[in-house]
């Protein structure tokens, strides 16, 4: 008896993982974060922020939750009165 052939993709993610990720370009990536696309070249070559992005050949993708964690880490809360 074969094993079935299981692609690259389904062993990469956790088999928990049903959902489709939503993935951003760069121009896409820019104008969500409300910044230039250079702006994110700099800080992809820099490693200035911890933004994770995915490398496919040459195209470069953002997944969508992984904007919104980064938006959030992003928060500062605000110092309470004395």
């Amino acid at each position: 008896m074969t094993k079935p052939v299981v692609g690259v993709a389904e062993r990469a993610r956790p088999r928990s993982e049903t959902r489709t990720r939503q993935l951003l370009d760069t121009k896409e990536t820019a104008r969500f974060l409300k910044k230039s696309p250079g702006t994110l070249v700099v800080w992809r070559s820099t490693k200035r922020y911890a933004l994770p992005y995915i490398k496919i050949g040459g195209s470069v993708r953002y997944d969508m939750d992984d904007l919104l964690a980064f938006v959030e880490a992003q928060r500062v809360e605000p110092v309470g009165a004395r």
